[in-house]
């Protein structure tokens, strides 16, 4: 009975020993897994915030061109009307400017106008333009705000056909003279240019109140769902 009993005990303690020892490897286990798992998160973390900055580095340059065009016209017209031309010479110009613009971005790719002397003059003319109070615009206001500096506004609802659309627009530095262009959001980015993005990957572009520009994706085709989930 006591050799029985001391043979009980030693098989006790060697399960025992087994178990902690189990116990021990999967606390190690674990512990293990826990670390690595938070190494592979900060590694894609660090990843995808280097390829956010390129991503948007690059985009950077297509707003590079927008304000580059937009920059050349207002000092052209800021220059002319410093010497002392006219409004119907400068509005010859103008013209002129958009014909160029278009021959630069393709037709219909942006909807340029200035406005002198509190008048726009279009290059696509709108119904009722020439009662159009350019004062209560938004893109006005921020680009006589801005003093000379290139104004980005969010989206917003076009006036004449509703379309979502944003405006590019800069003040000329010694006159109230201001250049506009409108940007529906189908033509918003240059499409020579677009993003080679990793296989799984979205892209999004939004303006300051997250409303969505354009975007890059795979995930779904459905406009609605897509705006819900970049503004979640």
């Amino acid at each position: 009975m006591k050799a029985a009993s001391r043979r009980r005990k030693r098989i006790f303690r060697h399960v025992r020993t087994n178990l902690l020892i189990l116990l021990a490897f999967l606390v190690i286990g674990a512990a293990c897994y826990h670390v690595l798992r938070i190494d592979l998160l900060k590694n894609a973390k660090t990843l995808g915030t280097s390829l956010a900055k390129s991503y948007a580095a690059e985009e950077r340059n297509n707003l590079t061109v927008y304000e580059t065009l937009i920059t050349f016209g207002t000092e052209a017209i800021d220059w002319q009307l410093q010497e002392g031309s006219d409004s119907e010479n400068v509005q010859l110009w103008i013209s002129m400017y958009f014909q160029r613009l278009y021959d630069v971005l393709g037709v219909g790719t942006v909807d340029p106008y200035a406005v002198l002397d509190g008048k726009i003059f279009a290059a696509n003319p709108w119904e009722g333009v020439e009662d159009y109070d350019v004062s209560d615009a938004v893109w006005y206001r921020n680009a006589l705000a801005a003093d000379g500096n290139v104004i980005f506004t969010n989206v917003y609802a076009d006036g004449v056909n509703g379309a979502p659309v944003i405006t590019v627009a800069q003040k000329c530095r010694n006159s109230d003279a201001v250049l506009a262009f409108d940007i529906f959001l189908e033509d918003f980015q240059l499409h020579s240019n677009m993003l080679d993005l990793p296989e799984g990957a979205s892209f999004y572009l939004c303006d300051t109140e997250g409303n969505l520009i354009y975007l890059q994706t795979t995930v779904s085709d459905d406009q609605d769902e897509l705006d819900a989930y970049v503004k979640k």
